[in-house]
Parts: C-alpha cells; sequence; structure tokens
C-alpha cells in the first residue's frame, strides 16, 4: 500500500495516542533534514518541474493535510472541534507544503514516473481512489492500533524514543 502523508500523519497520532507522547515541532525545516534520498538527474530543469508541478496540482498536498485535519478532528472534543479547525485553517502555511512537496516530487521522481502517476491520479480511477482512501485509512486504524500496541510498549520498555519531527 501506498504511504500518503495523511497516513503517516495517522500512525504518528496513533502512536502519540499509546505512549502519551507529545509530538514535539521539529527543530529544523524537515525538508533539509530530511534522509538523503538519491535525487533525479534532471531535478531543476524547468520542464521537469513543470510536470512536479502539474502532478502537486492534480494531487493538491492541501486536500491530504486537510483530510488529515478533519480526521484528528473526531478525536476533538465536540465543544472544541470547530476552534481546532480554525487554528488549523490559520496556521498551516498551505503555500510551504506545495512547495516542499513539488521540490520532493521533482527530486524523487523521473519524468515518466511524475507523468504516469499524473495521468492515474487524473483519471476516473485515480480520483474515485483518492476519494476513498480517506474511508480506508480510518477503517484501517483499529487494526492498526491492535497491530502496534505491543511494539510500541517493547519500545517504552527498552526506553527506545522515536522522534516524529520528521
Amino acid at each position: 500500500m501506498k504511504t500518503t502523508f495523511r497516513s503517516k500523519l495517522l500512525i504518528a497520532a496513533l502512536f502519540c495516542g499509546i505512549t502519551g507522547a507529545a509530538i514535539a515541532a521539529p527543530t529544523a525545516d524537515p525538508v533539509a533534514t530530511a534522509p538523503a534520498i538519491p535525487v533525479v538527474a534532471n531535478a531543476t530543469a524547468p520542464d521537469h518541474i513543470a510536470l512536479a508541478k502539474a502532478y502537486i496540482d492534480i494531487v493538491p498536498i492541501e486536500d491530504d493535510v486537510k483530510a488529515a485535519v478533519e480526521q484528528m478532528a473526531q478525536r476533538v472534543k465536540q465543544d472544541q472541534r470547530v476552534l481546532f479547525r480554525s487554528l488549523a485553517d490559520s496556521t498551516i502555511d498551505y503555500a510551504k507544503l506545495k512547495n516542499a512537496a513539488v521540490t520532493q516530487v521533482a527530486n524523487q521522481f523521473t519524468d515518466d514516473e511524475i507523468k504516469a502517476m499524473t495521468k492515474f491520479f487524473g483519471s476516473a480511477e485515480g480520483k474515485s481512489i483518492r476519494k476513498k482512501l480517506p474511508t480506508y485509512e480510518a477503517s484501517m486504524q483499529p487494526a492498526m492500533f491492535e497491530a502496534l500496541q505491543g511494539f510500541v510498549m517493547k519500545l517504552k520498555e527498552n526506553n527506545i524514543s522515536v522522534d516524529l519531527g520528521q
């Protein structure tokens, strides 16, 4: 299964929920501190960047973040949900996220891969799959919680901490 930003965010939230840990704000730019990933040869070529932008227009990171925020809002007390959503809307820098997404798509995928992703997610099937993914991921949360619970307890027993800042 493809790991999406939303699923990573939900896993982090699940992990924090199990351990009682708090998500610490990253101390540095996560893009700059991300593990070294081989960059495609033409990552900075204008045509390649244009392909990455076209893909991000078809698969906007803003939609993924808003869906994750909405799923998290369901875990907030009902009388605090409006404030929770308002804080998310007023503090999340979607332009910065979009720029980072374009950069990472350009760095990690070839022209042919970006074209294939754009074609698929621009198709009726791709759009349908994207629409269904949040429901699928939400339906998997109980199974993920159960599967990860023993692992997280072993991490705690062995004093292993996980940096969720990246």
